[in-house]
């Protein structure tokens, strides 16, 4: 069989179709292909090293695509604006029934939900993960949040905005700080399963904290759960727990 030609950034529009609507024409028409070639791409899903979907075309794009990015965080910073996490983004879009357009959309939340699993049933579905690069199916998206936003890969800081939240779920999805969490101080709700959580000490500040779901996470300070006075409920199973003997002090329902 003979090499395959590499597909240069300079020539991959040549071989990805730009439909009409705007969108990628990368993946087959039929929409129950969709679910498959999102997972492929999905690093969260699979080992990003074993897709069995793999055209050489995708770096292309994704290189060209993290240019952008870089460009849009550099004029949105200059702004003053709120960066927003695409993944992030897309949750607040599924939660408020539309894009956010103002800082007040997000102090106004009093709940969010942000499942990679979820999203791909969700009409709102504008971006994947491949190889750990966030990747457009829809290229109108880009340049669609608006002044007050900006589009910013990996960043949550955003979250901290929502001081009305009572209720957060953030599950199998790898965030690098969750510093964000200090800011939310009316939370009665937390659920942070799957994810790469292990900032024991920022659960101290939230007081009226009802119920914590911190299975199949890097949690493991038992004491900092002594902080907590309304606490109810709490899902600590297949963490790595230190400290345990102070559970036995806690009034609340506790599953390890």
């Amino acid at each position: 069989m003979p090499r395959r030609k590499a597909i240069t950034l300079e020539d991959y529009h040549s071989e990805v179709q730009i439909r009409q609507d705007g969108l990628l024409n990368i993946y087959p028409d039929n929409s129950t292909m969709l679910p498959d070639f999102y997972r492929f791409l999905d690093r969260h899903y699979e080992d990003p090293e074993n897709l069995s979907w793999n055209p050489p075309f995708l770096e292309c794009i994704c290189q060209d695509q993290e240019h952008s990015f870089c460009l849009l965080r550099e004029e949105g910073e200059k702004k003053g604006g709120i960066p927003l996490s695409p993944i992030l983004a897309t949750a607040i879009s599924v939660a408020i029934g539309r894009d956010p357009s103002i800082p007040d959309d997000l102090f106004q939340m009093k709940s969010l939900t942000v499942d990679r699993l979820g999203l791909y049933s969700t009409p709102y579905l504008r971006f994947v993960l491949w190889k750990g690069k966030y990747f457009l199916t829809d290229l109108r998206v880009l340049y669609g949040l608006g002044s007050k936003f900006y589009y910013s890969p990996g960043d949550w800081t955003a979250v901290g905005r929502m001081k009305k939240l009572k209720v957060l779920k953030i599950e199998n999805l790898a965030i690098n700080d969750f510093s964000f969490l200090t800011n939310l101080t009316n939370l009665q709700k937390l659920n942070l399963s799957g994810t790469n959580f292990s900032q024991d000490e920022l659960l101290v500040g939230l007081k009226n904290l009802r119920q914590l779901d911190l299975p199949n996470t890097g949690f493991s300070d038992c004491s900092v759960l002594l902080h907590l006075p309304k606490l109810k409920r709490v899902n600590l199973a297949h963490c790595n727990l230190q400290n345990e003997d102070v559970l036995q002090q806690l009034t609340a329902d506790i599953q390890k």
